[in-house]
């Protein structure tokens, strides 16, 4: 649905590339993907976390840590 600018800028791809895609398919070396998000939807609670990763932005492989949150729907 939306895609910041510094997420853009980490992928490596443009932000029209990421939408209606799942985490992993942008973004396919990095942590959990769609199990924290079933975790969301399965209690309702939210989740915040460090996650470890490489991504194929700029010249190759980067690696790169990052704080996410997942909010219920």
């Amino acid at each position: 649905m939306y895609v910041n600018p510094a997420l853009a800028r980490l992928s490596g791809k443009p932000a029209d590339e990421h939408l209606g895609r799942a985490v992993e398919e942008v973004l396919p070396f990095t942590g959990r993907g769609k199990g924290v998000l079933r975790e969301v939807l399965a209690d309702g609670r939210s989740r915040e976390g460090i996650n470890d990763g490489v991504t194929l932005s700029g010249a190759g492989l980067e690696h790169h840590s990052w704080r996410g949150a997942v909010p219920p729907p």
